[in-house]
């Protein structure tokens, strides 16, 4: 493991992170950290807006292996529980995720809380993959079951929200999902959350969100359940 990546993973580690609090040190921290390898990225031919109605532009990187071994692209949504996480600091992930999948990579940059609480992010990402779906011929895909969703964490939410969203709007919704430790149980409630940790501490998280403000305005809607449907091969 790179010394400066063991360095700040050790004080996170030990230090006591707010996120209400301490959120953009972190989003710092991740970019510093991303800026470590040499990535190879472009920007996609295609324009990527969100469904929110105000003509947002949603960046988009795209990530192609050194070696492409399948036809897929992963529309890929990154996790920091919908406050940290960007596209520069899940740039070296992604561009990783290309070379190991042999598939390329597309990184959907949303919008984050609490500059931009729900459901801009959902918005953002619900238009990425709408649009895509609708056309594929935009990312050089010759049908929609090419394009699979992905996500980490609240981007494993997303991915799945996403999937919901557009198959109760009637649009035409992915055949595949692949969701990396997602966040689809979201209940804080000491009486009634199957974790035994909030049931004994009023939290399912080391943060020091006391008992009665465990609720937030940076959640996303949860969908009960997802699996990966998809692996490479």
């Amino acid at each position: 493991m790179n010394p400066l990546l063991r360095l700040a993973l050790r004080l996170l580690s030990v230090a006591r992170v707010d996120m209400r609090e301490d959120y953009e040190r972190v989003r710092q921290l991740q970019r510093q950290l991303a800026t470590l390898p040499a990535v190879r990225y472009r920007t996609p031919t295609w324009d990527t807006f969100s469904d929110s109605g105000d003509g947002h532009r949603v960046p988009v990187r795209v990530f192609t292996p050194r070696e492409q071994r399948r036809e897929e692209l992963l529309l890929f949504f990154h996790g920091g529980g919908w406050v940290t996480g960007d596209i520069e600091s899940y740039t070296p992930a992604c561009g990783t995720m290309a070379d190991l999948t042999g598939c390329r990579v597309a990184s959907v940059d949303y919008r984050l809380a609490p500059e931009h609480p729900f459901p801009a992010a959902l918005e953002d990402c619900y238009g990425a993959a709408r649009r895509l779906l609708e056309d594929p011929r935009r990312a050089g895909l010759e049908n929609a079951d090419q394009i699979v969703l992905m996500g980490d964490s609240a981007g494993g939410n997303l991915a799945a929200a996403v999937s919901l969203l557009l198959r109760e709007r009637g649009h035409r919704p992915p055949s595949r999902q692949i969701l990396l430790y997602p966040v689809t149980h979201w209940d804080h409630d000491p009486e009634t959350s199957p974790s035994p940790r909030c049931a004994v501490t009023g939290r399912t998280t080391g943060s020091r969100t006391p008992r009665s403000r465990t609720t937030s305005t940076c959640t996303s809607p949860t969908p009960s359940s997802g699996r990966a449907a998809w692996s490479p091969r």
